[in-house]
């Protein structure tokens, strides 16, 4: 999962949710702050990521990939889940995703001061950038794949995992719908 699911997986806790979304940004040598419901976010982050690595509806999003993009088919799909995941909003939420992405950013930019400091950055950018909300748009997946290939030139293009993406989307959601109420259940 990217950012938008990790988000709504959060629950309504602001401390959940920045542990959650920290947890990516954590590594050797990178302190945790000591606060629980922190450690509680950063904890469900690694229950959601061994869930859904070890899913075989995910396996099997990742195995279409995998002829083209090898290893990055697994980032691949968690950027296009949460593409699934914002065109399919109101399945999973009653707020609206507009709504949901502003409490989202206003949630951490109170919480800057304890972020580590590779992800303090990012927080900006997603909000005047819209993310959570641009994931409903093929341009804002492009532009969330073109990030992924900045960092590792082997990554490919937005254009061309969507490319890839777009002629079986329908294969795609179906997993997707399928796996997410049984993720939303473990982080009940």
């Amino acid at each position: 999962m990217n950012f938008l699911a990790h988000a709504l997986l959060s629950g309504q806790d602001g401390d959940v949710l920045l542990g959650n979304l920290m947890a990516d940004f954590l590594g050797p040598g990178i302190d945790s702050p000591d606060d629980l419901r922190v450690q509680s976010g950063i904890e469900r982050h690694y229950k959601i990521d061994h869930f859904m690595d070890s899913h075989p509806l995910v396996a099997q999003s990742r195995a279409r990939l995998f002829p083209f993009y090898r290893h990055y088919s697994a980032v691949l799909v968690d950027v296009l889940y949460d593409h699934l995941l914002a065109i399919n909003w109101e399945r999973f939420c009653d707020r609206s995703l507009q709504d949901f992405a502003f409490w989202v950013y206003a949630e951490l930019g109170a919480r800057q001061h304890l972020m580590p400091a590779r992800m303090k950055p990012i927080v900006p950018s997603m909000q005047a950038d819209n993310w959570l909300v641009s994931y409903a748009e093929s341009w804002g997946v492009r532009y969330a794949l073109d990030r992924v290939h900045y960092r590792s030139r082997r990554a490919p293009t937005g254009e061309q995992a969507w490319e890839t993406f777009a002629p079986q989307k329908a294969l795609y959601e179906a997993e997707f719908l399928e796996f997410f109420p049984l993720i939303m259940k473990i982080c009940e």
